[in-house]
C-alpha cells in the first residue's frame, strides 16, 4: 500500500452501501481518483464534513492496488463553495476527465472555482474547462452545419452545436448538453 498526502478538489460522491461513500476527487499530483471512505455516513464520522462536493481539502489517501483503488483516510477542508454553478461545473469536470491523468492547469482552475477566484458566468466556466481539456470552444464549429458560432456542447457525443442545429435536432437538451452562450 502506498500513502499519498495531497490537495484535492471534491468533484462528486456516490453512496457505495449503507455507510460507505465513494468520492471522485481531482488531486494536485495524481489527477482524478476515486476514493472510498468507510462509515462516512455515521453520525460520528469525522470525514463527512470534509469530503463534500465543492470542497478543496488536504487529503491523505491510501492506494490499495496498482489499478488506482484508493481509500480516504484523512481530510481537512480548506475552502468550500456552495454556488450551484460551481457544483455543476465540477460535475461536468468529473464526467469529462479520465482517472489518474495528472493536469496542473485543470487542478489550478478547479481550485480557483472552489475558492471563488475564477470570475464569470457558468458558461464561462464550461468554456474554460473545455479549453483546458483540449476541446477549444473558441475555435470550434458546429458539428452539423459547420458554422463558427457555437452555442452548445454535448458531452456524450463530444460535439459542438450552433443555436439553429440545436433547435432542429433537440438532441443536446435531451442528452444533457450544456449551454456555452455568454
Amino acid at each position: 500500500m502506498i500513502e499519498h498526502a495531497t490537495w484535492g478538489v471534491i468533484l462528486d460522491r456516490t453512496r457505495d452501501d449503507e455507510l460507505d461513500t465513494e468520492y471522485s476527487i481531482f488531486t494536485w499530483d495524481l489527477g482524478k481518483v476515486r476514493a472510498k471512505a468507510q462509515s462516512v455516513r455515521k453520525i460520528t464520522s469525522k470525514l463527512a464534513g470534509h469530503l463534500e462536493p465543492g470542497s478543496l481539502s488536504r487529503l491523505r489517501l491510501v492506494q490499495k492496488s496498482a489499478d488506482g483503488n484508493f481509500k480516504a483516510v484523512e481530510s481537512l477542508v480548506e475552502e468550500r463553495s456552495s454556488d450551484p454553478a460551481v457544483i455543476r461545473a465540477l460535475l461536468f469536470a468529473d464526467k469529462m476527465t479520465p482517472l489518474l491523468q495528472h493536469d496542473l492547469h485543470l487542478f489550478a482552475f478547479l481550485k480557483d472555482l472552489v475558492s471563488g477566484v475564477a470570475e464569470g458566468t457558468e458558461a464561462a466556466y464550461y468554456r474554460r474547462l473545455l479549453a483546458i481539456l483540449g476541446y477549444d470552444p473558441d475555435n470550434a464549429s458546429c458539428s452539423v452545419c459547420g458554422k463558427a458560432k457555437i452555442a452548445y456542447f454535448v458531452p456524450q457525443d463530444i460535439i459542438f452545436l450552433c443555436h439553429q442545429c440545436l433547435q432542429d435536432q433537440k438532441r443536446a437538451s435531451d442528452q444533457g448538453g450544456i449551454s456555452l452562450r455568454q
